[in-house]
């Protein structure tokens, strides 16, 4: 089961019922998330979207231990450039990538 909570935190009890849908082959949860999500903090400042984040891996997390399920999280960042370049002559990054 692969989930994705990079922007929105997933709903656990969204996870929940996945799970009791599921067939007995599934072995694994895969949750797709962002860098930075360990570091959320709450306070005055702190906290927001990231730490729902968080709590959501915690979340899921549990349940995946309590299924005895595999859990695996993945980090992404912002990823940029790549492509064809500018006119085809860069096959490498393209000159937007390397001016910004």
């Amino acid at each position: 089961l692969t989930l994705v909570g990079y922007d929105e935190a997933v709903d656990a009890s969204a996870v929940a019922t996945l799970l009791e849908s599921a067939g007995p082959d599934l072995c694994k949860i895969v949750l797709l998330s962002k860098i930075g999500v360990t570091k959320a903090k709450s306070g005055f400042l702190g906290g927001g979207k990231d730490l729902q984040l968080l709590e959501s891996e915690k979340a899921i997390r549990k349940i995946s231990q309590e299924n005895n399920l595999k859990f695996s999280i993945v980090r992404a960042g912002s990823l940029k450039g790549g492509g064809p370049g500018v006119d085809g002559n860069d096959y490498g990054f393209s000159q937007k990538y390397y001016n910004s």
